[in-house]
């Protein structure tokens, strides 16, 4: 079973309800796939008509804080329609816990070694602040739109 929900709206039915209007930091999508959540989140920060320069540490920890305010925004909302909403799917747990990944989409690195590490360094210092809760951060190219 693989199915995309679309994040974005969900997350603003939680921010209607439970947070007085003001949005949430949120991903983009999440993704069922049998007992694993994939919370996808698309990001352009590698694209290359406008890379962001992350080998940079300022420009790489701003990333890393929008990308965990995303993160922990984005459990809390899976978690509230997982225990709310009736037609949400139906995820099985493994010992008692749900799989949940945190996954960054990003630009394909077309050979470019200097993003390749910045981008790895980005996704070691994300998944720093994921307390167990999250399975593992992690980031998958796409390609470009």
């Amino acid at each position: 079973m693989k199915d995309a929900i679309d994040f974005e709206d969900l997350a603003d039915q939680f921010s209607r309800e439970m947070n007085g209007g003001t949005p949430i930091a949120r991903c983009d999508e999440l993704e069922v796939r049998n007992n694993e959540i994939r919370l996808l989140e698309n990001t352009n920060c590698t694209h290359p008509r406008n890379p962001k320069e992350l080998w940079e540490k300022d420009v790489r920890e701003e990333e890393v804080r929008e990308n965990v305010k995303k993160m922990w925004g984005s459990y809390v909302v899976f978690q509230w329609a997982r225990a709310t909403l009736e037609d949400f799917p139906r995820i099985k747990e493994q010992n008692g816990r749900v799989k949940i990944f945190y996954v960054l989409r990003i630009s394909p690195l077309q050979d470019n070694p200097r993003m390749a590490c910045a981008v790895g360094s980005l996704v070691d210092e994300i998944n720093r602040f994921r307390n167990g809760a999250i399975e593992e951060v992690k980031f998958e190219e796409q390609p470009l739109p």
